[in-house]
């Protein structure tokens, strides 16, 4: 799926296929998302402050990923180190749960580790932003 879908409806009934696939069962049709995405998405794409498609949507449908959980579409299990800390109490209970809601998935491509040099190819065009952030 890429950005280009706009459509709400359309966009709801891909994420609905999505995820049914992803959990491989039926899930409840996610609402219609807010304006906001919409509103973000848009102005990713006028003031081009990220490759169009690095900013994706996602609807995350409600679920407790308990410890062993497995899913058809999970790659990987889930690191048993969230579920020993959570059990220690270091780790805040709900970390384990999946909120329900929209989201915008940063997906750009990060770079390869160089020793903390490493650099997006579009970091000098938000050179004085970062610099501000880490005063």
């Amino acid at each position: 799926m890429t950005a280009e879908i706009l459509d709400a409806e359309k966009l709801v009934k891909s994420q609905s296929e999505a995820i049914s696939g992803f959990f491989g069962m039926e899930i409840p049709k996610p609402p219609k998302p807010d304006d906001w995405l919409f509103e973000v998405i848009e102005r990713n794409r006028k003031e081009k402050l990220f490759d169009v498609n690095a900013l994706r949507p996602f609807y995350l449908p409600r679920r407790h990923l308990a410890e062993g959980v497995s899913f058809p579409g999970l790659k990987w299990p889930l690191d048993p180190w969230l579920y020993i800390r959570t059990r220690e109490g270091r780790v805040d209970a709900d970390a384990d749960r999946l909120p329900e809601g929209w989201m915008l998935l940063g997906l750009a491509e990060r770079p390869y580790y160089d020793n903390g040099k490493q650099m997006y190819p579009d970091t000098p065009r938000f050179k004085e932003m970062l610099a501000d952030l880490r005063e």
